[in-house]
């Protein structure tokens, strides 16, 4: 997840306000189509030009380029006449802004944040859930968008499209059912006395939420750890094992140079019983790893959560693992709301027990 901030962004006043997605990057061309013709605007020379209905964008000699022709400045702006935009193939509401960074392309599409939910909540969470949840899922995620919104302002987009920020699939995505949890709670965020809330959720916290100090070292009054039973009956427990010169690689790619590893030791576990830091010993060096670092080191879609213990003993060089729950724990259990929801408590009601002390206001 992004880093977090000790200071919470004030509410925002726009009723709905555009939202800034990172959609691409790192490449050095892309296909940009509509069923209409299409217009572009050099953002460094404010001006304004027509184009057919599909283009090509590149990065060449380190200049942006679009039909084979260098654009003036590093940056342009493209939006349909009429309906949406293409990228890849991939249909997007809004327009697309490219630009170079670092020699590579960077597109983000610019859309408005209740047409950006739409296509968020269904990604983030099971469309044929109760609607009860998927509504707690689109507040969360609203709230979550515009605290980042008014946090990068110096930025050049708001969230990211995958899960450092929420996960982001653009029109196709879209559903009848989280459509409508979105539009019966438009405008509705998470508050702190007058602050928006940082509205972090996860997929199962195994019976027990984290406090996030405890994660990214900055601790939220309503972001603490509690009991969670709703989130015990399904898709809690996992296992998975891998070898320990696996483990060396993993590590190494992620920068944690230890050479070869040669046991892995818990050190200290929080209140919810995940491991807060891990004792990696290596043939070069020992290190001293947080939970979340040594999660993503091993995989963490493998290592699914810190909420774990190791099997006793060794056997042929393999790390063994058995825990529960998914992801950091901190905030929202997807699988918790559901729960709640089937059992016919409202959003109002789940968004309260995962975020206590908040409160449900329209913007």
């Amino acid at each position: 997840p992004p880093e977090v901030e000790r200071e919470k962004p004030r509410v925002a006043l726009a009723t709905d306000p555009e939202i800034r997605v990172r959609v691409l990057k790192g490449t050095r061309s892309a296909e940009v189509a509509s069923d209409a013709p299409m217009k572009i605007r050099i953002l460094k020379l404010a001006s304004e030009f027509r184009l057919g209905a599909a283009v090509r964008v590149e990065v060449r000699s380190g200049r942006l380029h679009v039909l084979r022709r260098a654009v003036g400045g590093d940056a342009a702006e493209i939006r349909p006449t009429q309906g949406t935009i293409r990228l890849n193939g991939r249909a997007y509401r809004g327009r697309l802004t490219v630009r170079v960074e670092d020699g590579r392309l960077l597109v983000v599409n610019t859309l408005k944040l209740e047409n950006y939910l739409r296509a968020v909540v269904p990604k983030e969470m099971i469309a044929s859930w109760p609607i009860e949840a998927l509504k707690a899922q689109a507040v969360a995620a609203r709230t979550y968008a515009l605290y980042q919104h008014r946090k990068r302002t110096d930025y050049l987009y708001d969230v990211d499209a995958t899960i450092l920020s929420q996960v982001y699939g653009g029109k196709r995505t879209e559903r009848p059912k989280t459509d409508r949890a979105v539009s019966e709670t438009r405008g509705k965020v998470l508050l702190k006395g007058d602050r928006l809330v940082l509205a972090y959720f996860h997929s199962n916290s195994g019976g027990f939420t984290e406090d996030s100090g405890n994660v990214w070292r900055v601790s939220f009054p309503y972001l603490q750890s509690k009991a969670d039973p709703y989130s015990r009956r399904k898709k809690s427990a996992w296992a998975y094992g891998l070898s320990l010169a696996e483990l060396s690689r993993r590590l190494k790619r992620r920068g944690i140079r230890v050479g070869r590893v040669s046991r892995v030791i818990p050190l200290e576990r929080t209140a919810s019983g995940r491991i807060k830091a891990f004792r990696v010993v290596g043939s070069r060096r020992t290190r001293k790893l947080s939970g979340n670092t040594f999660r993503i080191g091993v995989g963490s879609t493998r290592m699914q959560s810190t909420l774990v213990q190791f099997r006793k003993g060794r056997e042929g060089g393999r790390l063994k693992m058995e825990g529960r729950g998914l992801g950091h724990g901190v905030g929202m259990s997807q699988w918790g709301a559901n729960e709640m929801a089937r059992r016919g408590l409202s959003h109002q009601e789940i968004l309260s027990f995962y975020y206590p002390g908040t409160r449900l206001t329209s913007r």
